[in-house]
């Protein structure tokens, strides 16, 4: 039984009963592909219910969702309280941090992409700055309401906002402005954060010059407005680089399609891959289109998630793909053939720079 759903099918429901997973093709047409990449990541609980469905009737079942029904009810973003204690020596200069945090986990953990209740933004609190000792624990709860998934930077928008109102609060108690008690204590190059990784660039200071002179030119706010200026700061570390796969197949016209197992959900993952493409076979970008296909068509990708886009860089890993049994490539000329991508040591790696350099 198929099931089809608001641009995308499911192929095969042996899964959704304890069937093999070669039995399940996910297919998104890019008609359909929606940008943002906003919203819950790893929710499932839909495709098993239209699958169940379907089978019932026996028919297509489609589910169509509007966007305040996403962002409320398909794994949605945990609400918790938090508890901050953090302390400066005379200087302004930061000693301790200690956060503690209870979180709404809802009614079941069907939708937890992981095993342990460690969200990224709890576990990366006050990562910014230069801080000796950081404390930091989470505790989930069972309620009953909606069941909570990881949803754009899990748990970073509720901690960085506890930490920064404390850093607030800390900087009245020191009688220092807001601004210069950051400025004391954001991390610069080669410094170690919190969890002991040092940045080779750190341009914490910058950003926050630039964020202050931009607030200072902005509009003037109507007569009667109140108001005021608020600092908060929160980093991100790049994702880590991921195994991906492709297929390059010769048009008629000279050009290539590139048949990419990664959704291009905003993050401009396609772009990315065509001109990244078009520099290695020697092409002008528009002799290179990029098309995503089912799953059940290429051997792997991680999938979309922390803003990351899978892009192959030479020099890439080739393996024949089964369906390709005559390919041939060369810098000009491509048939069909599978390049597998895989970032296993440093070496595999391109530095940011040249990469922007490739793709401007």
């Amino acid at each position: 039984m198929d099931q089809r759903a608001a641009g995308g099918e499911i192929v095969g429901g042996r899964a959704c009963r304890g069937g093999a997973d070669e039995a399940v093709a996910v297919v998104v047409g890019d008609e359909f592909a929606v940008g943002g990449d906003f919203g819950g990541k790893g929710l499932i609980g839909e495709i098993p219910l239209c699958v169940g469905l379907a089978r019932l009737v026996r028919r297509p079942v489609k589910l169509a969702l509007r966007y305040s029904e996403d962002l409320a009810a398909t794994s949605p973003r945990h609400s918790m309280a938090l508890r901050v204690r953090v302390g400066c020596d005379q200087v302004g200069r930061l000693q301790a941090l200690r956060v503690d945090a209870v979180v709404d986990g809802g009614a079941y953990a069907g939708f937890k992409p992981r095993a342990n209740v460690d969200l990224s933004g709890l576990v990366d609190a006050g990562s910014p700055y230069r801080i000796p000792a950081v404390y930091s624990e989470a505790r989930i709860a069972y309620t009953n309401s909606v069941p909570r998934g990881h949803m754009r930077a899990p748990g970073a928008p509720q901690a960085t906002f506890a930490v920064e109102s404390a850093l607030d609060e800390l900087a009245l108690e020191a009688g220092l402005p807001p601004v210069e008690l950051r400025r004391r204590n954001l991390l610069g190059d080669g410094e170690p954060n919190i969890h002991g990784v040092t940045w080779a660039q750190c341009r914490a200071l910058e950003t926050l010059d630039a964020a202050l002179g931009a607030a200072s030119s902005s509009c003037p706010a109507p007569a009667g407005w109140l108001t005021g200026t608020g600092i908060g700061v929160y980093d991100r570390r790049t994702t880590r680089a991921a195994r991906t796969s492709l297929r390059l197949v010769a048009e008629a016209d000279g050009g290539v399609r590139a048949e990419v197992a990664v959704p291009e959900t905003g993050t401009g993952s396609h772009t990315v891959a065509r001109r990244i493409l078009a520099d290695a076979l020697g092409l002008p970008d528009e002799a290179v289109r990029v098309v995503h296909v089912p799953t059940h068509q290429l051997p792997y990708d991680r999938g979309a998630g922390g803003s990351r886009g899978q892009a192959p860089a030479p020099p890439c890993r080739r393996s024949r793909s089964p369906s390709a049994s005559s390919a041939r490539t060369s810098r000009r000329t491509v048939t069909s053939e599978v390049w597998t991508t895989r970032a296993s040591s440093r070496s595999d790696t391109a530095p940011f720079a040249r990469t922007i350099s490739r793709i401007n």
